[in-house]
């Protein structure tokens, strides 16, 4: 696979699973570490069913259980072959449930590419590589880690800001996991993004799979 490719599918995968975010029903804080809002999540990216790279996320939760941060560091590679490198660091600030500044920076070989965004009374106010835009306060990034991403018709990628337009599906399911499976709510997504996800009975993220450049990606939370 070249390298164009790869950030391309790396692109698909982070916005397909990452990339991410929400809103304070997102992912419930661990007992162990409740008394500091904080909770790591880690998650496997598979592709053609070998693993190609990893995900960590944290989340850090106000006294009243809202979310106020996240935090995301994705690597991948191919096959653990160095000729390729992609990182991507995701930062994101929330308050009452509401997106109110995201900081993205992703490294391709050496290649740099810069995102801010500031929410306003009217809109996003947005750069990326120093190139200002602006999106609509009702766009909602696209984070499948976050269950609330499941209520939205509008998204926008995280990796380059484009707006897509989305509907969605529900079904029960399971999710087979370390031999045991695990009842599950499937969401379908169509239109400008395509792919299911799975999450738990308590609306935590533990899976997702799309086709990419005719590849299946699967991302699916480490036991």
């Amino acid at each position: 696979m070249e390298p164009h490719e790869m950030k391309i599918l790396w692109a698909r995968i982070l916005t397909g699973s990452v990339a991410v975010i929400l809103l304070a029903s997102w992912l419930a804080p661990s007992q162990t570490l409740a008394a500091e809002g904080h909770r790591n999540h880690f998650a496997s990216i598979l592709l053609d069913g070998k693993k190609i790279g990893t995900v960590h996320y944290s989340v850090k939760h106000n006294e009243k259980g809202q979310l106020e941060q996240v935090k995301t560091k994705a690597s991948m590679s191919v096959f653990g072959i160095k000729l390729y490198d992609f990182t991507h660091n995701l930062h994101e600030e929330w308050s009452d449930g509401k997106l109110q500044n995201m900081r993205s920076h992703a490294n391709e070989n050496g290649n740099i590419d810069e995102i801010t965004l500031q929410r306003d009374p009217t809109q996003y106010v947005a750069t990326r590589n120093d190139k200002h835009l602006t999106l609509p306060r009702t766009a909602f990034p696209l984070s499948l880690w976050h269950h609330g991403v499941v209520q939205q018709s509008l998204l926008f990628d995280v990796t380059n800001l484009r707006l897509m337009e989305v509907e969605t599906t529900r079904h029960e399911d399971t999710v087979a996991r370390n031999g045991e499976s695990t009842p599950a709510e499937r969401i379908t997504f169509t239109g400008d993004w395509r792919g299911s996800v799975w999450y738990d009975q308590n609306k935590q993220f533990l899976k997702a799979e799309y086709i990419s450049e005719g590849r299946l990606i699967v991302v699916v939370m480490d036991p």
